[in-house]
């Protein structure tokens, strides 16, 4: 299908707070002449996973901490006073690799690929790309997957890692530049499409099958035809995938010289496409090209057309786009910004120009005053950067903590700089800490053992280049362990059997490469029966290809792999004579020689080029001028978790975003990364019973326990209760019938309509104060975070659970009742004794939220301080039954928000199942409620970044892999009255209707939070809870402010709506955590028993006997509502109507919960006039509770009668 492309002149725009700040640099030599790197390089990544910067010189690749690298950055680097460090003192590990022009971190973080690729050679690389979607593997969680090659000749290539069966020629020829489509925020499955130029032409594609053992599919979805406006001969080699709807590509004028030379200007555009789905079921309905000033280039400085040229990387949560151009000698850094985003544009794409000198980034000149080139450009949000000085004026305050750009140049500098913005109020990653630890052990996908039969006579196998990469692909990498396993360098005895790494080598000649799909190669000699490398042999080998037994010793490609983290980081400084010797001697016959032992080291994941045509033959003579074929080499998985790779995970620094060194699930010992522990230990429960203990947590992170059930006990023993049969282990996926439909759903874009939500008064709703009750009467309020959720309701079990931060309280509904006070708190309240009224209590201090699981088995208890590092803004169970084969229900899937803005999801007790569904931004989040009779429950989430709400579904996620989580929607959230409304709060009540609690950030300097708070309803339209598809439509209806206490908080540290809803009656309740009056506010729905009929509305009551007022706090101070809950099972009497003691009374209502800051829990009648009796639940179970460092878990069992403690 060929998409037309409009052309217009991207809009040009100046100073838009958009900063560079330059922290410092780094270089482990101080050049006295520029490197000569070809002209495709990309020669630094980052893992903002782990906390890691890769980069090579060309003489060495390196990977350094981030809080390791911050403390060396210099401002002078490669000046005459600059001390070069050694890469000992700074380097996580290093390896004197030379001639590596690119370094690709897969998607999960897991394997970087090396690329020896000198522009221009016969099997030359041009472009190494992994697909931007993170491949999950059954059982064992995720890993590296397909990824793409452009070839010197330019051919593309798509393969899978590991599988060299897998390869597909998407082009034979004519490929400039290629790259994936990323993901949607929020979506965790990733897209399969990819793009490739062709100079003229923009082809969309997608992987559309393949499984292990067979090629890869590829089916082309459009054709773009690409033309710059001027028609100046712009050939658009470089492509580069920002962001879902948005390419950048780099154009290189040839000009009219008889030789179709580059001329002295590039030309770059954005590409925005409309109508396009990153699922990559359907083509783009239309494309817009947006062009850019022509900038000035250095047009010799690499041979012709040898890009793609261009760097780029984007901050979408920003809308911003960096990028830079390999030959460009000025305004190397150049910036744009799409339309939408925090900082977009709002309307049409721009090119931001920064010239406030502070803010301004410049490269210093390379070596001697001469040229310096950009080589490679990275992110890195894991830097533990301080707040920075305000560039414009030291009397503002300080900017939040920015990401920062890592910038390698010519002149061998790694260059660090802060990007931001001045009015950037969350961080990307506000946690110094927020890295991942590296696993200890490697992924079952990267275990591999190879057997490998040798004949008898010694002589080495001649294997295909499709068996090599086989072998390749599989292998892993040597421990520190092997490095005497061949110590002989003597050429007639290099290939020996045994060990445990691979060689691989390969030529350019045609005569000794084959591309049969069948894997069946010509070569010199036959393939002995059984040399074929295999996975999961019984036995481990070696096969080392000695230059002399393939091809001439020039011929060889440089296959190597990264080090681990032994001691090779003295390699660079302390080489004796002899061992630059050999190293000499190997680099001139094209084998990569491993320190000191000389020998030749592995390349597990050899990429095979496509050839014009096999043909047989003797190899090169040895001598004959053959060009060197270039190399991407897979440092192997188990370095990579743990070993060579990303260093020992003993190295490691703990981080809060896992739920700590093990996961106690079901009292099993079972570590996060695959490092088995041994069951945690037993102890005593205070009701008599043996339960195991969960893993201590640090403070403000959570975790869930071991499942178990103690009897209650009575004055006499009484045996434990048996465990919940799912208590032990949990098998059981989703919901019958939820994971395949839902993973085709779109990702839309919808703007919601505006309107203000219409007032009504005394619709007949009442509100009956019944009474409270504390268990100490409080001298001043209590100090509670922004985010408090600290009562909760089980109707189904008759109870109610609380906290007064200092501990944790169940009591049954029909012991409550008795117990409830209309002068709580007064100085005549007697306090009870906890002992005399609840069923248990703990005295667990600090819990802020409490959340019971839908199907009301597991009580979570989080304690999360607002600010802390590590903490919880908030938890929340989804709102479907979770069914488990054999074994009824049990507790789900829950999804966290943190203190850093990350949005994780995952399953009770299965701890490879969580996914960041998004890193940073989002302010609150909740599940999708089930319709009116639906069993199963629905898998949709929506979360709010401030200004934008995404619609979101669990798709899919076995028991021991993570979950999938599919974006469906996306709706832009602005004020009507455009007052820098941010949405921090999401409470959705019913199926098609969400309560958004907004905050305002006044415009003092320091974007505090204002003394209104602004609510909505955002009602959605053709929208099924099943979430196979995106709502059709949604409309925003704004209430009017309500004052609140603007500082009674710290800023955005909610969300901080409490919200409740009977939907049989259309009713929903809200309260504001920072309310000081008008604390319960009421709206009822167009549908319901006592809905409106209309549009929805918000319900004053103003009739003063069924009106609900709190009372002031200790010392008449401020009251605030620190949790909200509704319980069916207080068995109330019918109450006497309010407007007239002569009518009837009034059927029973249910009751609101309501927790405030004295520490009280007060118990309303919330009713209407007109409503009929509402059935409650029977019988009573037995329950038990185990706690430990902000974990409480209560498993309930059938039995009717329980005994209280």
């Amino acid at each position: 299908m060929v998409t037309q492309v409009t052309v217009a002149e991207l809009d040009q725009a100046e100073d838009v707070g958009f900063y560079f700040k330059y922290i410092g640099g780094i270089t482990f030599a101080n050049l006295s002449s520029a490197l000569e790197a070809p002209g495709a390089t990309s020669m630094v990544t980052a893992s903002s996973k782990h906390g890691l910067v890769f980069f090579s010189d060309l003489s060495g690749v390196y990977a350094v901490r981030t809080d390791d690298l911050l403390p060396r950055l210099c401002t002078k680097v490669a000046s005459e006073s600059y001390v070069t460090p050694r890469p000992a003192d700074v380097c996580l590990w290093h390896k004197p690799l030379g001639g590596i022009t690119q370094l690709a971190l897969s998607t999960d973080e897991s394997v970087l690929a090396a690329v020896d690729g000198p522009a221009g050679s016969l099997g030359g690389i041009k472009q190494f790309s992994w697909c931007k979607a993170v491949e999950h593997r059954a059982g064992s969680g995720s890993g590296p997957g397909v990824f793409l090659v452009v070839d010197a000749d330019r051919s593309l290539r798509v393969g899978r890692y590991g599988d060299a069966d897998s390869f597909v020629v998407v082009a034979s020829s004519g490929v400039e530049g290629a790259d994936w489509c990323p993901a949607a925020d929020g979506d965790t499955l990733g897209s399969p499409a990819l793009a490739y130029s062709t100079g003229g032409q923009l082809a969309i594609s997608a992987v559309v099958s393949g499984s292990s053992g067979s090629p890869l599919a590829v089916r082309q979805l459009a054709c773009l035809p690409l033309e710059h406006p001027q028609g100046l001969g712009v050939v658009f080699e470089s492509v580069r995938w920002l962001l879902p709807d948005t390419l950048l590509l780099g154009g290189s004028q040839l000009v009219d010289d008889g030789n179709g030379d580059e001329g002295g200007d590039e030309y770059s555009s954005l590409l925005v496409l409309s109508g396009w789905a990153p699922n990559a079921v359907a083509p783009p309905q239309g494309a817009a090209l947006h062009t850019d000033l022509p900038m000035f280039v250095e047009e010799d400085s690499t041979p012709r057309l040898s890009g793609p040229y261009l760097h780029a990387v984007a901050v979408p949560r920003w809308g911003a786009l960096v990028r830079c151009h390999r030959k460009a000698v000025d305004d190397h850094v150049r910036l744009m910004r799409t339309a939408e985003g925090e900082f977009g544009s709002g309307g049409s794409p721009q090119a931001v120009a920064v010239t406030e000198e502070p803010m301004m980034i410049r490269l210093p000149n390379g070596p001697d005053g001469g040229s310096n080139y950009v080589l490679g450009l990275g992110l890195d949000t894991s830097m533990p950067l301080d707040p920075l000085p305000n560039p414009l004026s030291a009397e503002k305050p300080p900017l939040v903590p920015p990401p920062v750009l890592l910038i390698l140049t010519s002149d061998g500098v790694l260059r660090v700089y802060g990007f931001g913005h001045v009015e950037l109020t969350t961080p990307l990653r506000p946690r110094a800490d927020a890295a991942v630890p590296l696993p200890t052990q490697q992924p079952e996908w990267a275990v591999t053992q190879r057997s490998v039969d040798v004949a008898t006579s010694g002589t080495p196998p001649s294997l295909s280049l499709l068996d090599m990469t086989d072998a390749a692909a599989k292998a892993a990498l040597p421990s520190d362990g092997d490095d005497d396993l061949l110590g002989d360098d003597d050429p007639a005895t290099a290939w020996k059997p045994g060990g445990s790494e691979t060689r691989m080598s390969d030529t350019s000649s045609p005569a000794a490469i084959s591309m049969a799909p069948s894997g069946a190669a010509s070569h010199p000699g036959p393939v002995p029966a059984g040399s074929l490398p295999s996975a999961g042999a019984s036995d481990t080998g070696l096969v080392q290809l000695n230059a002399e037994s393939v091809t001439a010793a020039e011929d060889l490609a440089s296959r190597v792999a990264l080090p681990d983290s032994g001691s090779d980081d003295g390699l660079l400084e302390d080489e004796d004579d002899d061992a630059q010797e050999r190293r000499r001697a190997a680099a001139a016959a094209g084998i990569a020689s491993d320190s000191e032992s000389g020998e030749e080291v592995t390349s597990p994941g050899v990429v095979p080029r496509s050839q014009t045509q096999p043909v047989s033959g003797p190899p090169s003579a040895v001598g004959e001028k053959t060009a060197q074929p270039s190399t991407v080499t897979f440092p192997a998985a188990c370095d990579a978790f743990g070993g060579g790779m990303f260093g020992s995970a003993a190295s490691s620094k703990p981080s809060g975003l896992t739920l700590g060194s093990t996961f106690g699930g079901f009292g099993a010992g079972f570590s996060m990364f695959g490092a088995s522990t041994s069951n945690p230990p037993t102890t005593a429960s205070r009701f008599g019973a043996s339960a195991p203990t969960p893993p201590s947590m640090p403070t403000g992170d959570f975790c869930f326990g071991s499942g178990f059930a103690a009897a209650l006990p009575t004055s006499s023993s009484t045996p434990a209760a048996p465990p919940s049969p799912w208590g032990s282990a949990v098998t059981t996926g989703l919901p019958t019938g939820r994971s395949g439909k839902a993973g085709t759903a779109a990702s839309v874009q919808l703007q919601p309509t505006v309107a203000e939500l219409d007032q009504a008064e005394d619709v007949g709703f009442y509100f009956k104060y019944i009474g409270g009750i504390t268990f100490a009467n409080l001298s001043s309020a209590l100090e509670a975070p922004g985010a408090t959720s600290m009562v909760t309701a089980s109707s189904k079990h008759g109870l109610v659970f609380f906290s007064d931060l200092s501990g944790v309280y169940a009591v049954r509904t029909d012991d409550l009742l008795p117990r409830l006070c209309t002068k709580v708190a007064s100085e005549s309240y007697v306090t009870p004794r906890p002992a005399d009224v609840c069923l248990w209590h703990k005295p667990l201090g600090g819990i802020t939220q409490l959340a019971l699981s839908t199907d009301e088995s597991v009580l979570a208890a989080v304690d999360g301080p607002a600010g802390s590092l590590g903490g919880i803004k908030q938890f929340s169970w989804c709102k479907a039954v979770e069914h488990r084969a054999g074994s009824g229900s049990g507790p789900g899937v829950f999804l966290v928000v943190d203190a850093d803005r990350s949005l994780r999801v995952g399953r009770y007790g299965d701890a490879d199942s969580f996914v960041v569904v998004a890193s940073s931004g989002v302010e609150g989040a909740d599940w999708c409620p089930a319709a009116d009779g639906d069993t199963l429950g629905s898998l949709a989430l929506a979360y709010s970044t401030g200004g934008q709400l995404a619609i979101s579904a669990v798709v899919s996620g076995s028991s021991g892999s993570p979950l999938a989580v599919r974006q469906l929607a996306c709706l832009p959230l602005e004020h009507p009255q455009g007052l820098g409304v941010v949405f921090e709060s999401v409470r959705w009540l019913l199926p098609d209707t969400l309560l958004l609690g907004g905050s305002q950030l006044v415009d003092d300097g320091n974007g505090d939070e204002g003394g209104d708070e602004y609510s909505s309803l955002l009602v959605l339209s053709g929208w099924a809870p099943n979430a196979v598809a995106p709502p059709q439509g949604a409309a925003l209806y704004t209430d009017l402010p309500m004052f609140v206490e603007e500082d009674s908080t710290p800023r955005l540290s909610g969300p901080y709506l409490h919200a409740v809803a009977v939907p049989r009656w259309g009713a929903l309740v809200r309260c504001h955590r920072k309310a000081v009056d008008d604390h319960v506010r009421l709206m009822r729905t167009a549908e319901g028993e006592f809905g409106s009929g209309g549009s929805p509305q918000a319900v004053a009551v103003t009739e003063e006997p069924m009106m609900i007022r709190l009372p002031n706090g200790p010392d008449g101070g401020s009251n605030y509502v620190l949790g909200l809950g509704l319980d069916t099972s207080m068995p109330l009497d019918p109450l006497p109507n309010p407007l007239s003691a002569e009518k009837p009374p009034l059927v029973p209502p249910p009751v609101l919960l309501i927790l405030t800051s004295d520490g009280v829990l007060r118990v309303y009648g919330f009713g209407h006039p007109c409503r009929c009796r509402h059935s409650s639940p029977s019988g009573r179970l037995w329950y038990g509770l185990g706690s430990v460092d902000g974990l409480l878990t209560l498993s309930m069992r059938g039995g009717v009668g329980a005994h209280r403690g």
